[in-house]
């Protein structure tokens, strides 16, 4: 069965990001199923980033880099987004870009597949059945810390690394 071509789009920019790499576990949730067309279609997300808490809400970690699609653009304050596991979220006017920019919210459009972080979680019992709702950011200074201390947590772990020189 062949992937989606939505789950494809993001897993590409995910490697320029470092967030994906060959080799790597990831979690998924299969969305569709279409066996005249031998495809499955599926949502990535990277092994850790989320999971469900006790009562099965499906949940993402705070600080967690994963693919979104654009959704709705809240004119001159947020955008919203279509997360993994079918959540959703909201990036704030201040945190699309990391310049300066008179509007900000021009330079993504509905259905454009971006890379988002988690800032916060919020569980929202007021609504039925209660769901979790994200704060996000698409800035690209934030999403690429998460590439910096990945490869420092790796330099640590290898032969020679930061690990082996305190041992000296």
């Amino acid at each position: 069965l062949a992937a989606a071509p939505a789950a494809t789009a993001p897993a590409a920019s995910a490697a320029r990001l470092g967030v994906f790499e060959v080799g790597m576990r990831v979690s998924g949730t299969v969305v569709g199923i279409f066996p005249e067309r031998s495809r499955v279609d599926a949502t990535l997300v990277p092994r850790g980033a989320g999971g469900f808490d006790r009562e099965g809400r499906a949940v993402l970690e705070v600080g967690a880099v994963v693919p979104a699609r654009v959704a709705k653009i809240f004119v001159g304050e947020s955008a919203g987004l279509a997360l993994p596991m079918g959540l959703a979220g909201r990036a704030s006017i201040a945190d699309i870009t990391d310049a300066w920019e008179a509007n900000p919210l021009d330079s993504i459009k509905i259905g454009d597949v971006v890379w988002a972080r988690v800032l916060r979680r919020r569980l929202r019992d007021n609504v039925r059945p209660a769901r979790y709702s994200f704060e996000l950011s698409l800035r690209s200074s934030l999403l690429k810390t998460m590439k910096s201390k990945k490869k420092k947590e790796d330099d640590k772990k290898a032969p020679g690394g930061a690990d082996a020189k305190k041992k000296k």
